[in-house]
């Protein structure tokens, strides 16, 4: 089953909107405008479409047993307490020293989102990370290893910002960045930019291709057949 095909896990409105399934591809099509200020959340992983009969049936993700497919990894980091000087500065060092210079990680394969709040750093599949069962599992011991700073958010029901919405909290919107801007604009000019979307908005631009694990040596595999999912709360 090619990527295109994929279904994800929606929560449309308010991140208790859950339940239902729809395509990647139509993930565009539920954003909406800067008039609309329309919050859309998507699942972490994808699926085949044997999470749409679940999702139809049971209405929610926890009791799934079928598999989780992951074609880029979205590492999310979190203001907290720190001050906005101070939380620029951090992920400034995560993209520079962390990703870059310390496990090579290629600038073309790093995109920047601010989420309205925080950062999502998304990365493609760099770790070759396959589908399975128990995916979660291992993304989970991989990425929290690899990324003890970001916040854990690889549990097999969880729910992320989609790309251009709303957020509420902030009233502002997940936009990109490119690599260069974080490095110019400072917290207060982020947040002015995230004002507003662009109205033409290129989803396949952010779109990996044929990029290889270049980083599978940290991967940590498990065999164990997996329990539950954690719901989000």
């Amino acid at each position: 089953m090619g990527s295109s095909e994929r279904f994800v896990e929606i929560a449309s409105g308010h991140i208790t909107n859950r339940g239902q399934a729809d395509l990647v591809t139509n993930l565009p099509n539920l954003v909406g405008d800067s008039k609309d200020l329309h919050e859309l959340y998507h699942s972490w992983y994808s699926f085949d479409k044997d999470i749409k009969f679940h999702l139809e049936g049971t209405k929610s993700i926890v009791s799934f047993k079928g598999v989780y497919y992951l074609d880029k990894i979205v590492l999310d980091m979190d203001k907290k307490n720190l001050s906005d000087d101070d939380f620029i500065q951090l992920v400034r060092f995560f993209v520079d020293v962390d990703l870059m210079q310390d496990l090579g990680v290629k600038k073309e394969h790093i995109q920047v989102w601010f989420s309205g709040t925080g950062f999502h750093i998304v990365l493609p599949n760099i770790f070759g990370f396959t589908p399975s069962i128990s995916l979660p599992f291992t993304v989970k011991s991989t990425l929290q290893d690899v990324f003890p700073d970001c916040d854990p958010i690889y549990d097999g029901a969880r729910l992320i910002r989609a790309p251009f919405s709303y957020n509420k909290k902030s009233g502002l919107f997940k936009i990109p960045l490119r690599v260069d801007e974080l490095h110019v604009l400072s917290f207060e000019q982020i947040k002015k930019k995230a004002e507003s979307i662009p109205t033409e908005r290129f989803f396949s631009k952010y779109e990996f291709k044929n990029v290889s694990p270049y980083l599978n040596k940290y991967l940590k595999l498990h065999t164990v057949t997996p329990s539950r999912p954690q719901e989000t709360k």
